[in-house]
C-alpha cells in the first residue's frame, strides 16, 4: 500500500459519518488512486518485471544504501571491530596431554 492511500485512509478514518460529501469526496479519491496504480501495473508482464518494479518503488535496491569502501577505512573498521571485541581477562586454556593407558571412545554404526 502505498504512503498517499495510507494517508488518504487515514484521513477518511478521521471524518465523521455525517459528513457524507466529504466521505464521497475522499473514496472517489482513494478509488482514482488505486485505479491509477492498477493502470500503471498493467502493463507488466512477467514476474521478474514486476517484483523489479516493486523493488523500485519501495527502494530496496536503492543505491544509496550501499557503501563502497576503500582498503584503509576498511583495515580502520577491521581494528576498530577487533579492539572492540578483544577480552583483556581471557586467559587461553591449558592443553591436556592424554594418555596411552586412556581408552578412546569410539562410535559404531549399529
Amino acid at each position: 500500500m502505498s504512503p498517499l492511500i495510507k494517508s488518504l485512509l487515514k484521513a477518511k478514518s478521521r471524518i465523521a459519518r455525517s459528513q457524507k460529501d466529504r466521505l464521497s469526496l475522499i473514496n472517489k479519491r482513494i478509488s482514482d488512486v488505486i485505479c491509477l496504480n492498477r493502470r500503471n501495473f498493467r502493463t507488466l508482464v512477467g514476474s521478474r518485471t514486476w517484483w523489479r518494479k516493486t523493488n523500485d518503488i519501495s527502494q530496496r535496491n536503492a543505491s544509496s544504501s550501499r557503501v563502497a569502501l576503500d582498503n584503509a577505512s576498511l583495515t580502520r573498521l577491521n581494528r576498530y571491530f577487533g579492539e572492540l571485541c578483544h577480552d583483556n581477562s581471557y586467559v587461553e586454556p591449558t592443553l591436556s596431554i592424554i594418555g596411552d593407558e586412556v581408552d578412546i571412545p569410539s562410535f559404531t554404526n549399529s
